[in-house]
């Protein structure tokens, strides 16, 4: 069973969506 993985999965992909919403929304390109 890959619960575990699929939540892994799904917190890193939450994770990324909202630092790649945060970049674009911030004036100054990221590092």
């Amino acid at each position: 069973m890959a619960c575990r993985h699929a939540g892994r999965a799904r917190r890193r992909a939450l994770r990324d969506l909202t630092a790649a919403g945060a970049a674009g929304a911030a004036p100054f390109p990221p590092p």
